[in-house]
């Protein structure tokens, strides 16, 4: 190229680069990343309200849904009152064949009531052996929310584990499998369930809940009937009267002790029924070469709490009447006497001693170790309970209230 003055010239090209902007360039990505926040923190707020609220809102859904079971309980005082009316007594018949045919009745009433469970092995050799010596009885002690419930020995679970499902078989050739809702080892009690849908119509007609008798008004020289596991024999009906009654001091409950002139082998469990097929009472184990039971109206609020909440409450005492004769005789308030309090339980960690004597329970006297086992049963996880000792000081007896915050165990 020539220029002005007739010399040739270069002229450079300049460009210019334009950049763009950074929040420009990045625009369609920063807002990609915040919606991703925004999602994430309402994510975040979602599993932290779930977390908060759906154990509440779960748990009215299942209370809505659920039905509770009541057991009618039955009055300590008739412990003390003569056994039966003459109205009280069924009437087997004026003559010998119509009394058999009562009794077989009455027989066949209690049977209907009682379950063999047995085990499902899932290895052959344990299959093609001979298990007839680990059935064991169980008695239906409800049918609630479409679920037959079911009291059994706690020995059970011994062999409860991966290889062994607990199952009743029926006469159909039908066969359940046991789920365990709880087990009260002091007590030897286990309680399973299995679902109504899981049998036919027939069998559900041919099963029946049994009636929670009054073992209270029961005596020595009673008739009763034993229905269970004897002598290895899982299914026995026997005849038998009661040769004594006495008393089981536990935890927090005593109870009643129905012994029986039934002779019984180391393994042997059943359950007691009266004359007229009511439960009466529940076997245990113990050293004593014959039948022994707890009577059935100590166990009806324990039974209760098994079912409802799959537990029971626990405070930790062991205590004793004290009687006006004993109260006159050893100059003590009428009561409960503690004579001993489990370490580190509720009761030990307010601060109750052996030789206390409970006179009050939120605010009421109290007179019997019945009573504070109802006034326990009745109360919920974590509730306090105000217990009111009298205390030998140095000169006196010293009245002195604790709190105590139960819960269920």
């Amino acid at each position: 190229m020539t220029g002005d003055n007739g010399e040739n010239s270069d002229f450079e090209l300049y460009t210019e680069k334009v950049v763009l902007n950074p929040r420009v360039k990045y625009k369609k990505l920063i807002r990609i990343v915040r919606i991703i926040v925004i999602i994430i923190w309402i994510l975040a707020a979602i599993i932290l309200l779930y977390k908060l609220f759906w154990p509440k809102i779960k748990a009215k859904i299942i209370e809505k849904n659920t039905e509770v079971i009541y057991i009618e309980k039955d009055d300590y005082e008739d412990y003390f009152d003569d056994q039966y009316s003459e109205d009280d007594i069924p009437d087997i018949g004026d003559d010998y064949d119509s009394a058999l045919n009562n009794l077989k009745s009455m027989v066949d009433a209690c049977k209907s009531s009682v379950v063999t469970i047995d085990y499902k092995y899932n290895d052959l050799e344990s299959e093609l052996g001979d298990n007839s010596a680990n059935q064991m009885p169980g008695v239906i002690v409800g049918h609630v929310n479409s679920e037959y419930l079911i009291i059994t020995s706690a020995s059970v679970r011994d062999k409860n584990d991966k290889d062994v499902e607990l199952v009743v078989n029926f006469s159909d050739s039908s066969q359940v499998v046991l789920s365990q809702v709880y087990t009260l080892e002091e007590l030897g009690l286990s309680l399973y369930k299995f679902s109504d849908s899981a049998i036919s119509v027939n069998i559900r007609n041919s099963l029946k809940v049994a009636t929670l008798g009054n073992s209270y008004v029961l005596d020595q020289g009673d008739m009763l009937i034993f229905v269970g596991k004897l002598h290895s024999s899982v299914d026995t009906i026997n005849y038998c009267t009661i040769t004594s009654l006495s008393t089981k001091i536990d935890v927090d409950h005593n109870f009643e002790i129905l012994e029986t002139n039934v002779a019984k082998t180391s393994g042997d469990y059943g359950f007691l029924y009266n004359s007229s097929g009511a439960l009466v009472g529940i076997t245990y184990e113990s050293e004593d070469a014959t039948v022994k039971a707890l009577g059935l109206s100590d166990l009806k609020w324990i039974i209760e709490e098994m079912i409802n909440n799959q537990g029971v409450m626990y405070c930790g005492i062991e205590g004793q009447n004290i009687t006006d004769e004993l109260a006159e005789k050893y100059s003590l308030p009428t009561g409960v006497y503690i004579s001993s309090v489990e370490i580190d339980s509720p009761a030990y960690l307010a601060g109750l001693q052996a030789g206390d004597v409970i006179v009050e329970v939120d605010g009421k006297s109290l007179l019997t170790i019945q009573e504070f086992s109802e006034k326990l049963y009745q109360k919920s996880d974590g509730n306090v309970m105000e217990i009111t000792v009298k205390r030998k000081g140095k000169d006196s007896l010293q009245m002195i209230t604790f709190d105590v915050t139960v819960k269920r165990k």
